[in-house]
């Protein structure tokens, strides 16, 4: 155990040291976390899907002045995109992870730390989580989560003043099944803005074809859909030499290489395997 103690530790400082030399931030994390891991090792989690919205989202946005991060956890999605945007708004309620948002937003002069979560209405909360993955803490009924903290949800249209909700450019949504509700209360942000919103579509949330949150936008006048398709590693070269590849990567490294995602159009249903993230948008995107 010490020795594999040894390799790992000497494995991550030089991972470290490459993420520095990039200036990749040095985001405060729970150490034990699922997500604080992932950023631990790769500098930021779900780093493909980022690249992907660095590569293809942004350049389709109209433009950049307002980024709203809802259930911003560490801050992960918004230290990554803060050089693109000229102010972020991270909403995060869960009172423990919210002491990691403000010191990540400290890093960033455009990132401002909101201490509650959005809704369709302002209420409080009791929402569930594990200590293995404190950022997925939910208050919907169906969780099982062995702790309970209270959270604060207010109505993003009664957040922000009418020059905000007229210059926002893009919307995260990853709050455990409350989507639909969060995007009931921007409903004057969205006709306002009209941002692209990036939005889970679990399995669970699936329902024929699509989900609650899906069909409100659709309601709002959101036609172009889009999910992120895995590129993997030289398949486009060789089926055969990418599957020996990632069976090499599972048997050093636990897990397959990954190539790089692209948005890919919906048309009709849903996956009922879910989406990790759905582009939801009123105009076409160029790809």
């Amino acid at each position: 155990m010490e020795r594999r103690k040894k390799i790992a530790h000497e494995l991550l400082r030089g991972i470290q040291r490459k993420y520095l030399k990039d200036a990749t931030p040095p985001l405060a994390v729970f150490n034990l976390d699922f997500i604080g891991t992932n950023i631990f090792i790769n500098g930021f989690y779900e780093k493909s899907e980022l690249k992907c919205i660095e590569r293809f989202i942004l350049p389709n946005l109209r433009h950049r002045h307002l980024f709203i991060d809802v259930g911003a956890n560490v801050g992960n999605h918004s230290a990554f995109l803060a050089p693109y945007f000229d102010k972020i708004l991270s909403f995060e309620p869960n009172p423990r992870v919210l002491k990691l948002l403000e010191a990540n937003a400290m890093l960033f002069e455009n990132i401002d730390a909101i201490p509650f979560g959005l809704s369709n209405k302002t209420i409080s909360a009791t929402a569930s989580y594990d200590t293995e993955n404190i950022g997925r803490a939910s208050v919907n009924k169906s969780s099982t989560g062995r702790h309970k903290t209270d959270f604060e949800l207010k109505k993003l249209d009664e957040v922000l003043n009418l020059s905000q909700k007229a210059s926002v450019s893009l919307i995260k949504l990853d709050i455990e099944g409350h989507e639909k509700e969060a995007l009931e209360g921007a409903a004057e942000t969205l006709k306002h803005s009209s941002p692209v919103v990036l939005l889970e579509a679990n399995h669970s949330e699936i329902f024929n074809g699509t989900t609650k949150a899906k069909r409100l936008l659709e309601d709002y006048g959101y036609e172009f859909f889009y999910y992120l398709q895995e590129s993997k590693i030289f398949l486009d070269k060789s089926l055969k030499f990418s599957k020996i590849l990632n069976a090499f990567s599972i048997l050093f490294f636990g897990r397959k290489i990954l190539g790089h995602f692209i948005p890919k159009r919906i048309y009709g249903d849903l996956s009922s395997e879910g989406h990790n993230m759905i582009v939801a948008s009123k105009f076409e995107f160029t790809v």
